[in-house]
């Protein structure tokens, strides 16, 4: 991995992780907004209000990370374009397939992820059904 593969990582992964924030930020608004008046009713203590929280982040991540993933993309093609970064390192003796090779790679990182945590997911709802 070269200097130019870590400068394209970084142009996508910023705005990644962005969108992932964003996307768990404003999930978490809604969600506790609408639940409040039941986690008051029910006397949940803080702790338990986390612990709840970090149980459905996986949830919200299967859902969100193939938005924030095409985001993330449009984001940093754009940027590249407009600042003819591409361009540049198709000249510089770069083939097309070599400049976008670290997105490829991340891509079957988070596919992976995305199917662990459907995997989870699945598990958790199941155990249950078979007790």
């Amino acid at each position: 991995m070269d200097l130019l593969d870590l400068y394209v990582l970084k142009k996508f992964l910023v705005p990644f992780f962005y969108s992932i924030v964003g996307f768990i930020a404003i999930w978490f608004v809604w969600d506790l907004s609408s639940n409040a008046p039941d986690f008051i009713q029910g006397h949940i203590s803080f702790g338990m209000l986390v612990r709840f929280y970090l149980t459905q982040i996986p949830e919200v991540m299967v859902l969100s990370i193939p938005v924030a993933i095409l985001l993330a993309l449009l984001y940093s093609f754009t940027q590249m374009s407009r600042h003819n970064e591409i361009i540049s390192m198709h000249c510089s003796g770069r083939s097309l397939y070599r400049i976008f090779l670290p997105f490829v790679f991340v891509g079957l990182l988070l596919v992976s992820l995305v199917t662990y945590f459907n995997y989870q997911i699945t598990v958790q709802i199941i155990r249950p059904i078979q007790l």
